[in-house]
C-alpha cells in the first residue's frame, strides 16, 4: 500500500450477508480465485477456458495451470459490509464495486444495508456458484441502480 501510495484501509475478513466464521478456500498460487464458494474442479475449468481464450495452445494449458488450483481450506472471519461501514462512520458511498468471487449477492443481501446511502452499485456476476441468488426485498433508499456485469 505504501509502495504505490494507495489511500485505503485493509480489513482482514471476508464479506457476506451474516457475520461469523466460515471456511474459505485459498489457492496460494492463484489468490484471485480464492473465496467462500471456491470449488477446485469448477475453478480449474474456468481457468482452462480463460487460458485457451488468451491464446495458449490447448496442449499447453495443463502446464500453464499446474499448481494453480491446489486448495488450502482456512477458517476465516466473515463480516457484513454494513458492520464495516458503521464502524468506519461512512455516511455515503457514491460508487460501490463488489467483486467477491461468487459471493457478490451475499454481500448485497446484508440486511444492515437497508437505508444505507449507496448511490450506485457495480457487481461482477460469476458464471456459476452457490453465491448466485436473487436479492429479495427492496434496494436501499438512494440507490440509483444495481448492475451485474460479466
Amino acid at each position: 500500500m505504501r509502495l504505490h501510495r494507495v489511500n485505503a484501509r485493509l480489513f482482514e475478513c471476508a464479506l457476506s450477508n451474516t457475520s461469523g466464521i466460515q471456511r474459505l478456500t485459498f489457492y496460494p498460487n492463484n489468490t484471485v480465485m480464492s473465496g467462500l464458494y471456491a470449488n477446485a474442479a469448477e475453478d480449474l475449468g474456468v481457468g482452462r477456458t480463460a487460458v485457451v481464450n488468451s491464446g495458449v495452445m490447448p496442449e499447453d494449458v495443463d502446464a500453464v495451470l499446474e499448481g494453480m488450483f491446489e486448495p488450502t481450506v482456512l477458517t476465516c472471519r466473515v463480516r457484513t459490509l454494513s458492520e464495516i461501514l458503521d464502524e468506519q462512520d461512512v455516511e455515503r458511498i457514491d460508487l460501490l464495486k463488489i467483486d467477491a468471487e461468487k459471493s457478490e449477492l451475499d454481500v448485497w443481501q446484508d440486511p444492515g444495508l437497508e437505508g444505507t446511502n449507496i448511490r450506485l452499485i457495480f457487481a461482477r456476476r460469476a458464471s456459476a456458484g452457490a453465491g448466485l441468488r436473487r436479492r429479495s426485498g427492496p434496494r436501499p433508499p438512494g440507490l440509483a441502480r444495481a448492475r451485474l456485469a460479466r
